[in-house]
Formats: C-alpha cells, sequence, structure tokens
C-alpha cells in the first residue's frame, strides 16, 4: 500500500517575514477592537462627575514657599510649585487639572497639575481675598473690600462682576465641584448669602458672628458662629436652619465628613451632628483649616506645625510636616479618592459614615464607578472576536 504523500509547503525565502497564521492576525485585530470598543465607551460609562486629576498627590497645601504637592499615605512631600509669595487661597477645577491659587494680589494663578508647572496669571481688577470653584467653569472670586463677586473663566481669561452687592465683602467662600451653589460670608459679621448659578443671591442674619462655612458633596449648607458658638445647618434653598448646636468653646473651622460634621475650636476637633457635640480628638497645635477629601473618608486639619490627617473611623493617622501658610482655604483635596484608606464598614465611623475598605490604591480604581462596566465591555467585544475569527478562518488555518 502506497503511503500517502502530504505536500510540502513552499520553502519561505531568506530574509522574508514568517508566516503568520490567519487567526491569530484576527486576534490581533480582535484584541485592538475590543481596547478601541473600550476607550470609546469608557467616556460615557465614566460620565461627567469623574474627576480626571493627573498629579500624583492627593493633597495639596499652601506654605510660605509655594504650593506642597502631598501624598498623604505616606505623609510626603512629593514636590512644591513655588509662587514668589505665600500663597493665600487655593482652588481645584473640578476634573482635578487645574489648581488656582492666590497670593494675595490681584490675580490668580492657575497650576497644571500633570506638569506641576504655573500657566499664565489671570489679572483681576482687585486684590483677591478667597477662592471657591462650584460645578461648572467659572471659578469665583471675593475681592477685598468689595460686595460683587468676580466670575472668572480662566480658558478664556475673562472676568465679570456680578450685578448684585452682597450685605458686606465676603472674605469667606464655600463650595462643592458636584454643586453650583456658592455660600458667602465675612468673618466676624453676621451675615450669609447663597448664590445659585446666575439668580439672586439669598441672604440671611444670623445670631452670632460668622467664623466658617462649608458646603458638603451632598449639597448641605454649614456655618459656625461665635457669641454664641454654634454650628448650624442650613438648607440649601432659602438658608433657613435645619437644626443647630451650641458648642463647648468658639470653633475656628467647620467641615463636613461621611455622614457627619467636624468642627475645630483651637487645638480641639469635634464631633458634631443634631444631637449635639462631643470631643473627638485633641492636636498639637490650633487648627487653623479643615478640609475633607473628595469622598469624605479623610478629615484634613492644618496647624501651625504641619497638617494631620484622620480618617472618618479613627482607623488611621499621618502627619505630614509642612509650613503651612496663613488662610482658611489653604488645603485643597485632590477631587478623587485619597490614598489614606480607613477599615471597617458602615457605622463603624465614630461620624456613623460609611469608611474606605482598603488603603491600597488597586482596589480603589477598580471600585471607581463606571470603571466596571466599562472592562466588562472590553472583554465581552474580546471573546467575541476570537470566536468569530477562529470560525472565519476554518480548519485550514489551523
Amino acid at each position: 500500500m502506497t503511503r500517502r504523500q502530504t505536500p510540502a509547503s513552499p520553502k519561505r525565502r531568506l530574509g522574508s517575514p514568517p508566516r503568520r497564521r490567519p487567526w491569530i492576525r484576527c486576534a490581533v485585530r480582535g484584541l485592538s477592537g475590543a481596547w478601541l470598543a473600550a476607550l470609546l465607551l469608557a467616556g460615557p460609562v465614566l460620565g461627567p462627575d469623574r474627576a480626571s486629576a493627573n498629579g500624583a498627590g492627593d493633597l495639596y497645601v499652601a506654605t510660605r514657599s509655594g504650593v506642597a504637592e502631598v501624598l498623604v499615605a505616606g505623609g510626603e512631600v512629593l514636590a512644591t510649585i513655588p509662587l514668589g509669595d505665600a500663597p493665600r487661597a487655593l482652588a481645584f477645577r473640578p476634573d482635578g487639572t487645574t489648581l488656582y491659587a492666590s497670593t494675595g494680589g490681584r490675580a490668580v494663578v492657575p497650576i497644571d497639575i500633570e506638569a506641576l508647572e504655573t500657566t499664565a496669571p489671570v489679572a483681576l481688577p482687585g486684590l483677591v481675598a478667597t477662592l471657591a470653584h462650584p460645578s461648572g467653569a467659572s471659578l469665583v472670586v471675593a475681592l477685598a473690600a468689595d460686595r460683587r463677586l468676580a466670575l472668572v473663566d480662566p480658558a478664556a481669561t475673562t472676568v465679570r462682576r456680578l450685578e448684585v452687592d452682597l450685605p458686606g465683602s465676603p472674605d469667606l467662600l464655600a463650595a462643592d465641584r458636584r454643586h453650583d451653589l456658592v455660600l458667602a460670608a465675612e468673618s466676624g459679621k453676621s451675615w450669609l448669602a447663597l448664590l445659585a448659578g446666575e439668580t439672586k443671591p439669598v441672604t440671611r442674619s444670623l445670631a452670632g458672628r460668622v467664623t466658617a462655612i462649608s458646603v458638603s458633596p451632598d449639597g448641605d449648607l454649614l456655618v459656625a458662629t461665635r457669641a454664641p458658638a454654634r454650628i448650624e445647618r442650613l438648607a440649601p434653598t432659602d438658608l433657613g436652619s435645619e437644626w443647630s448646636v451650641d458648642l463647648p468653646a468658639a470653633p475656628d473651622a467647620v467641615v463636613a465628613l461621611e455622614d457627619g460634621v467636624v468642627v475645630a475650636g483651637g487645638r480641639s476637633l469635634w464631633l458634631v451632628d443634631r444631637a449635639g457635640a462631643r470631643l473627638w480628638r485633641s492636636l498639637d497645635a490650633p487648627v487653623v483649616a479643615l478640609a475633607a477629601s473628595d469622598d469624605g473618608s479623610v478629615l484634613y486639619a492644618a496647624t501651625s506645625s504641619g497638617v494631620e490627617a484622620l480618617t472618618a473611623d479613627g482607623a488611621r493617622s499621618v502627619r505630614i510636616p509642612v509650613d503651612v501658610a496663613d488662610g482658611s482655604s489653604v488645603l485643597a483635596p485632590v477631587p478623587r479618592r485619597p490614598s489614606l484608606g480607613g477599615v471597617g464598614g458602615h457605622g463603624s465611623s465614630p461620624t456613623g459614615g460609611r469608611v474606605p475598605a482598603t488603603n491600597t490604591l488597586a482596589p480603589a480604581i477598580a471600585s471607581e464607578p463606571g470603571l466596571g462596566p466599562a472592562i466588562a465591555v472590553a472583554l465581552v467585544v474580546l471573546v467575541l472576536g476570537l470566536v468569530i475569527a477562529r470560525r472565519a478562518v476554518g480548519p485550514a488555518g489551523s
């Protein structure tokens, strides 16, 4: 019986590229298509509320030599952006790509977070008292001895002033990147003003003298006063009182964590809710400013000896030795999840709020809303591409 002869494969010329199997080429094309689909779908899935800060740090601090970029989990200063004079106010653009700084002069200095470099200053018609950036494109600026706020469009380098006078000259502004609300007040005075977009401001007189204000990620409005020493939560529509609590001493700063409020007075930090105030921590030096991470899981307290970062559940604390400048807006948390995480679940925080389950970066990235669906779509497209490619070439391509 004659053995069946297998046709010899044609010889490849010397120097010619090796032949690839058709299904491998199809697989490569399928993989490229999968990633392309993931990129195209990631934008709509992530949505406009997702910040895209590019810096390595998660907190920026106004110091006497410039703006320090801080990686909180390691307690280290990664870089310092010099500004000449000490900055007095900081505010992030909602997407986290640009930080705006003021040294109290007649300009606002944008800082590119990816490059860690300043860009051309935006000139203003007066001395800057403080800054805040609500949702949208406009940076809100309070000018010294001026009853009208200025709206700055840094992209177009245009400045316009609101047509309505406030009850006084504000030197306190509070906003959150998720809302178009701006709360304004004047230190030591008894008035508040609420601005929502271009509508006429809502104003209110208080019994005490304002020392600090804050807008929470949920849009809650907070005001701390002296004489009487009190913290009050206000309605975001008409500044009506939702609840108020008397404090053991005069407050200097206030901020909202996940489901609670922290007030600083001297070296003391109090946890406050509608039921009352209780002492949480005592620091080594008086607090000059408070801020919260974007998700409300970490508290940042600036003192003369540096910045102390505390998780809301009290499980972790880190001290960052920086020379903090004077001012109530000297802390600028990056609008993304912080590097310092806590432990426990709902109800384990002393404020009754939720805290991150881990402090590692990988789970934090994976748990961001929107990433899961985008990755799932990419995997599905990849698998389908491989199956179709394999069937298309048939047995001959094996």
